[in-house]
């Protein structure tokens, strides 16, 4: 077992432990023992991997999850209705009639009693979120994370933004060698982790 980040806000802390479970990463959040007993505001907790092998997967991971949650609400997955199931309908909630959800425009379909439906909520609410199984966009496996490649990271040196470098690099402004997991979660690594 090993500390991977420290003093990690709360509201993260879980999302990130999440993210590195998903990606088969063994992983704990640790919350500091408080006598308040719930009272008052949340410490701030540390995330442990459990097998050493997986520190640089496992900063990839906290790092894109970190960057996922700091530019906001989390983006739905896209999802392609026109990849559902042929035989596949639901109800419209205002006159029961049946739907194709495939026929939607912008992820709504309109019934012919004139309600308009999100598509996917009524796929998920009918037919449970399997349905979409075959529906949703396949992520890139190109080896580079696109949020990663794109994010505005700074080098934690001298602070000349990375944006559009590769994941790993030199920096072009001190030549200090960066890796933006690392420059992403500079707040919360471990002692042994820091540049």
């Amino acid at each position: 077992m090993r500390t991977l980040l420290t003093g990690v806000p709360h509201a993260l802390a879980q999302p990130v432990c999440d993210a590195l479970l998903g990606e088969g990463i063994g992983s704990r959040v640790v919350r500091p023992f408080t006598s308040l007993a719930g009272y008052g505001a949340t410490p701030p907790a540390e995330i442990v991997i459990l097998n050493d092998g997986d520190v640089q997967r496992a900063l990839l991971v906290a790092a894109e999850c970190v960057l996922t949650l700091s530019c906001g609400p989390a983006a739905e997955p896209g999802v392609d209705l026109s990849r559902l199931a042929s035989g596949l309908r639901v109800t419209c909630p205002a006159c029961e009639g049946s739907l194709d959800p495939r026929g939607g425009v912008d992820g709504r379909v309109t019934c012919v009693c004139g309600a308009r439906h999100g598509a996917v909520e009524l796929i998920i609410a009918q037919h449970g979120p399997e349905a979409l199984e075959g529906c949703t966009t396949m992520r890139e496996s190109s080896g580079e994370a696109a949020t990663l490649m794109h994010a505005t990271v700074k080098c934690v040196r001298c602070g000349h933004a990375l944006e559009g470098l590769a994941r790993r690099g030199v920096c072009p402004e001190c030549g200090r060698k960066f890796d933006k997991a690392v420059c992403v979660l500079q707040a919360y690594l471990a002692a042994e982790f820091r540049a």
